[in-house]
């Protein structure tokens, strides 16, 4: 009876365990970065240390899993930027008509910045 009751015990234990182990999701919810970093900002525009708009809005519309337009007066409309993760940051590239523009996002915030045809800095900072 004793080994009966001992053998029940560890059987127990055992299913006990398996079962525990068994529940844990092993999935990764796969994020895809665009959708990280569409959406509308409202942020301040300057140029050459002078504020143009304090409350400037820009827009990234999600066009594929990696790739999202820009929608800026500053920049136009059209101008399509791949998404990569550098870390916590999400930087928006355009090698072709944008090489020389530096735009990212962290924590729901889009900086860009560029050298304007005065040779001044435009910068964008705006929250989502």
């Amino acid at each position: 009876m004793k080994t009966t009751l001992k053998f029940l015990s560890w059987m127990f234990i055992l299913l006990f365990t398996v079962s525990l182990s068994s529940c844990k999701d092993d999935d990764d919810e796969s994020v895809e970065l665009a959708d990280v970093v569409s959406g509308v900002y409202v942020g301040k525009l300057q140029s050459g240390g002078l504020d143009l708009d304090d409350a400037y809005r820009v827009e990234i519309v999600r066009v594929s899993s990696t790739a999202v337009e820009l929608v800026a007066d500053f920049i136009g409309s059209g101008a399509i930027f791949n998404v990569e993760q550098a870390g916590s940051q999400y930087i928006l590239r355009n090698t072709s008509s944008f090489s020389d523009i530096s735009i990212f996002v962290s924590n729901n915030t889009l900086n860009i910045s560029y050298s304007n045809k005065m040779g001044t800095m435009t910068t964008f900072v705006g929250t989502k």
